[in-house]
C-alpha cells in the first residue's frame, strides 16, 4: 500500500504514512450495485426509525418521537459491517422506544395488525357460555294411580322450576313450582317442567302423566223421587255394603262431617232439598244424588171440622162442660178460627184462639191457642219458642 501523498511504501497494518505523516484512509473497492442496496436499506430504516411510536405495529405508547437523523456523509462511508452494526442500534433504538411507554390500567383486549392498512384491530372477547343444568325430576313417577297423588319436582343442580298441565311448553312465565300438589280427582294430567339456572340457562323439558282411578263407592239409591207429594212420606236411601250415608238439606255438598242417615226420613212440608252420598270405610265418597220435594197436603178437614174436633176433644178431657162451659168459670168459651198457619217441616194447620164470653156479652181472650191439621184433623197446643217460631204440642184424651 502507497501513501497517497507521497508515493512511498506503506506496511499493512499501518494507519500513518512513515515519509510524510499522512493519515492512511482505506476505502473499499466501489461496487455500484452494493452502494444502490445500501442507499435503500438505510432509506428504510430511516423512515422506521422517524416513524412515531403510535403508528409502528404492535408498539405501544402515544405522542410522536423525534426522528434519528443519520449523517449525510456517513452513508457512502458504510460498508457491510457498518450497516449491520446501524441496523442492530435501529433495533435496540426501536425496543427501548416501546418500553418507555406508559403501561394500560385497564385490561388488554386481544389484538391484531391488518396486513393491509397496519392498523390495530381489536378482536372481540368471547364470553363462556354455561352448561345447561340438569331437568328436574318428578316424584312419585308418572303412572295409573288408585289413590290421590302428591307430586313434587326436584332440581338436582338447584335452580328455579317452571311447570305447565297440558300440551304448552314450560318457560320462565309458566307456573313456578314453589310446594307441593295434589292430584286427586279421577281423571288424566299431563305435566311438563323444566329447570331454568341463575344465569338464565334452561335445562331439557321433562314430561309426566299421571293416572288417577280412584275405587269409589256406588251412588247411594233413594227410593223416592223427586216431585210433588199430598201426603205424608217418608224417605228411604240404601248403599252398598260397608258404606254409610250422609246427607245436607242445605243445598251444600255432603261429607263424612254432614248428618249422618240411620232410618228413613220423614219428607218435610213444602219445598225441601236432600244431597246424598254414600262413604267407604276409608273416607272416599261416592257421587252426590241430590231430591227435590214438595209437599201439600190435601185439605181434608175444613175449618167447621176442626173446630168441632178441638171442642169434642176439650170435653173428653174434661176441660169444657155443658158443651162449651169449663168448670168453675162465669160465662162459656168459644173457640175463634184466626187463619191458617203453614209450619215448616209438619203441614198447614188451622189457628183457633180460646176467648171467653162473659154474661155481659164482653169477650175476653184467655191467651190460649189451638192448631188442627187440615190434612189429618190432629190437634195441637199452639205456642212460641225463643225464636218466635210456632211450636206444637200434641194433645190426646189420653
Amino acid at each position: 500500500m502507497k501513501c497517497p501523498k507521497c508515493g512511498a511504501e506503506v506496511p499493512e497494518g499501518n494507519w500513518y504514512c512513515g515519509k510524510c505523516g499522512t493519515e492512511i484512509r482505506v476505502v473499499p473497492e466501489f461496487e455500484p450495485e452494493v452502494e444502490t442496496e445500501i442507499d435503500a436499506s438505510l432509506s428504510r430504516v430511516g423512515e422506521v426509525v422517524s416513524m412515531p411510536t403510535a403508528q409502528l405495529p404492535g408498539l405501544k405508547g402515544t405522542g410522536v418521537r423525534e426522528p434519528v437523523k443519520l449523517p449525510v456523509w456517513l452513508l457512502p462511508a458504510l460498508g457491510g459491517a457498518a450497516v449491520a452494526v446501524f441496523f442492530t442500534l435501529g433495533g435496540v433504538l426501536l425496543f427501548l422506544r416501546s418500553n418507555r411507554s406508559e403501561p394500560s390500567q385497564q385490561p388488554q383486549s386481544p389484538v391484531e395488525i391488518s396486513t393491509t392498512t397496519g392498523d390495530v384491530v381489536a378482536e372481540p372477547v368471547q364470553e363462556p357460555v354455561a352448561d345447561p343444568p340438569a331437568a328436574p325430576v318428578f316424584s312419585p313417577a308418572d303412572g295409573t294411580y288408585e289413590q290421590p297423588v302428591t307430586v313434587r319436582l326436584m332440581a338436582p343442580e338447584g335452580g328455579a322450576i317452571y311447570y305447565t298441565l297440558g300440551d304448552e311448553t314450560p318457560s320462565a312465565s309458566s307456573i313456578r313450582y314453589k310446594d307441593p300438589f295434589v292430584l286427586e280427582e279421577n281423571g288424566s294430567y299431563a305435566l311438563s317442567a323444566i329447570c331454568i339456572s341463575p344465569e338464565g340457562v334452561s335445562s331439557e323439558v321433562i314430561h309426566a302423566s299421571y293416572e288417577i282411578a280412584i275405587l269409589t263407592p256406588s251412588d247411594p239409591v233413594v227410593m223416592e223421587p223427586s216431585g210433588s207429594y199430598d201426603r205424608a212420606t217418608m224417605i228411604a236411601v240404601v248403599a252398598e255394603e260397608g258404606c254409610y250415608i250422609y246427607y245436607t238439606t242445605d243445598g251444600s255438598d255432603p261429607s263424612t262431617e254432614s248428618t249422618r242417615y240411620t232410618a228413613p226420613i220423614s219428607m218435610p212440608y213444602g219445598h225441601s232439598v236432600f244431597r246424598f252420598v254414600a262413604a267407604d270405610l276409608d273416607g272416599n265418597l261416592s257421587g252426590i244424588v241430590e231430591r227435590e220435594y214438595h209437599l201439600a197436603y190435601a185439605r181434608l178437614v175444613s175449618t167447621e171440622q176442626a173446630r168441632q174436633k178441638l171442642m169434642a176433644l176439650l170435653t173428653q178431657m174434661d176441660v169444657l162442660i155443658d158443651g162449651n162451659k169449663q168448670r168453675g168459670m162465669d160465662g162459656f168459651f168459644d173457640y175463634v178460627y184466626d187463619g191458617d198457619i203453614e209450619i215448616g217441616g209438619s203441614g198447614e194447620y188451622y189457628r183457633f184462639v180460646e176467648t171467653q164470653i162473659l154474661g155481659d156479652g164482653r169477650q175476653i181472650p184467655t191467651g190460649l191457642l189451638y192448631a188442627v191439621n187440615t190434612h189429618d184433623g190432629s190437634i195441637h197446643h199452639l205456642g212460641y219458642d225463643s225464636s218466635g217460631h210456632y211450636t206444637l204440642i200434641l194433645m190426646s184424651d189420653r
